[in-house]
C-alpha cells in the first residue's frame, strides 16, 4: 500500500516480461484512501508511471473538494494536473449529489463515447441532478478554502485526541477520514452501537479489513465542531471501557486494548 519502490518493481518485471512489444502501463490509485484515510505519494507515482511511458488514472472520489483550490482534488492542490493522464471526481461525497465526471484529454472523452458500453447505455443524469452539481460548485468556488481550514482544526483536534488511546487502536490519517482499530468484529460492533445512540459512526469488519484490524470509521465534516469531536472521543473512550469490563476476551479470539 502506496509503496512507490513496489510499483516501479511491478512495472520493470511487466516490462521485462514483454520485451517484444512495450506493454499499455496503466496505474490506478485513490488520492485520499477511503478506508484509511491516506494521501497517495502522487508526485513518485507520477515520476515512476511516467519514466515508462504508462497512464496514471487517479480517483478524487475523497479528494474533491477537500484538496486544491476551489476543491479540485488532490492533483489539482500539488500542481499535477499534466502528468496525470485521468481524474475521476465523484459528485456523492463533498458535493452531496451523485454522478461522477472523467477528467482527461480529448482521446480519452472520445474512447469512453463510442467504446465506454456502462456509460452509452447508461441514463443520463436528469436535469435537476445537474443543477445540483452545478450549485455545489458555485458554493465550492467561494467556500472551499473557509471549509478546508475548518477540517484541517478538525483533523487536529481529533488527533490529539487519538494520542490518549493505546496506539495500537491509531490509525495515522491526514485526511478526514479517520479510524479507531478495535479488534474483533463481535467487540467492534458492539462499541459502534453505543455510539450510534448519538454519532454517525460505522463498524468495519473483517474481512473487509484484515482480521485484528477491524475498526470505526469516522468521517469528519466542515459543518462539525471541535465540541462534537470531543464529546465523540469522550463517547469512544466510555464506550471501549464499557465493552471491555463486560466481554474483556473477544469472542473471535481478539482483546481490546486498555484506554488510559
Amino acid at each position: 500500500h502506496n509503496d512507490v519502490e513496489a510499483l516501479r518493481e511491478a512495472i520493470a518485471q511487466c516490462l521485462a516480461e514483454h520485451r517484444q512489444k512495450a506493454p499499455n502501463i496503466i496505474v490506478a490509485v485513490e488520492s485520499v484512501y477511503s478506508m484509511d484515510g491516506h494521501l497517495a505519494p502522487l508526485r513518485d507515482f507520477c515520476e515512476v508511471v511516467n519514466s515508462c511511458g504508462g497512464s496514471l488514472i487517479v480517483d478524487e472520489a475523497h479528494g474533491t473538494g477537500v484538496y486544491g483550490a476551489e476543491g479540485r482534488g488532490l492533483v489539482s492542490e500539488l500542481g499535477l494536473e499534466s502528468e496525470v493522464f485521468c481524474r475521476i471526481h465523484t459528485f456523492g461525497k463533498a458535493l452531496g449529489t451523485h454522478g461522477a465526471a472523467v477528467v482527461g484529454p480529448a482521446v480519452l472523452r472520445e474512447y469512453l463515447i463510442n467504446y465506454a458500453w456502462s456509460l452509452v447505455y447508461s441514463t443520463s443524469l436528469p436535469l435537476h441532478s445537474l443543477a445540483a452539481i452545478r450549485c455545489a460548485y458555485a458554493f465550492l468556488s467561494k467556500e472551499a478554502e473557509a471549509r478546508q481550514e475548518i477540517l484541517r482544526k478538525l483533523i487536529k483536534t481529533f488527533q490529539s485526541r487519538l494520542a490518549r488511546l493505546p496506539a495500537e487502536m491509531v490509525l495515522d490519517s491526514p485526511s478526514p477520514i479517520q479510524g479507531i482499530i478495535v479488534p474483533g468484529n463481535v467487540e467492534c460492533v458492539q462499541v459502534a452501537t453505543i455510539l450510534r445512540q448519538r454519532f454517525d459512526v460505522l463498524p468495519i469488519r473483517s474481512p473487509t479489513v484484515p482480521a485484528g484490524k477491524e475498526r470505526l470509521r469516522i468521517v469528519l465534516h466542515a459543518h462539525n465542531t471541535e465540541e462534537e469531536v470531543n464529546a465523540l472521543m469522550d463517547a469512544v473512550e466510555a464506550a471501549i471501557h464499557t465493552i471491555k469490563e463486560v466481554k474483556p476476551q473477544g469472542a473471535d479470539g481478539a482483546s481490546l486494548p486498555r484506554v488510559a
